[in-house]
């Protein structure tokens, strides 16, 4: 199962990136915090925490995707019947896919837009087109992800997979 292989491969890499803009993000922020108590103001903290929002937002949609921390995957541990939670997973994973595939046709023309403007943030001069880029990749591991959850649920439930090799419960 090379594309389950290749899925936990961008979920690793994707984990550690989102811990080092989360604390880009953080020590940006405090430093902002921290000098403008003193009444001055320090150049590129604002440009710094938004790139690492939008990393954060759109990036942390598509690990929420893969770690199911998301509000269809648990309430469908509430039915006890193996078949109705198969059956609403799918439908779950469907749907999610269907979400990635919209928000991919929703922001690759925004992002194309921001390439061909060339706009800037005011302060350190970052392409916008760089923070609206993670957009993009965020609905790309979205579709990845869900393609991801419905393998492993038709691998599951063709009893060729078990939780220890990549399942649901991760």
């Amino acid at each position: 199962m090379l594309f389950l292989r290749f899925e936990e491969t961008i979920h690793k890499i994707m984990k550690v990136l989102m811990t080092l803009s989360l604390m880009a993000m953080f020590i940006s922020t405090m430093l902002q915090v921290a000098v403008r108590s003193l009444g001055v103001n320090i150049v590129g903290t604002a440009d710094i925490s938004l790139l690492n929002m939008s990393f954060l937002t759109f990036i942390g949609v598509g690990l929420a995707i893969y770690t199911k921390d998301q509000i269809a995957i648990e309430s469908t541990a509430l039915f006890s019947s193996g078949k109705i939670r198969f059956r609403i997973e799918i439908i779950s994973s469907i749907f999610t896919l269907i979400f990635g595939i919209v928000l991919l046709y929703v922001f690759i023309p925004f992002f194309m837009y921001m390439l061909e403007t060339g706009e800037k943030t005011l302060e350190l001069g970052i392409p916008v087109a760089f923070s609206t880029g993670f957009s993009v990749i965020g609905a790309v591991l979205v579709i990845l992800h869900s393609i991801g959850d419905i393998l492993r649920l038709i691998y599951r439930k063709k009893g060729n997979m078990s939780s220890e090799d990549g399942g649901m419960e991760r």
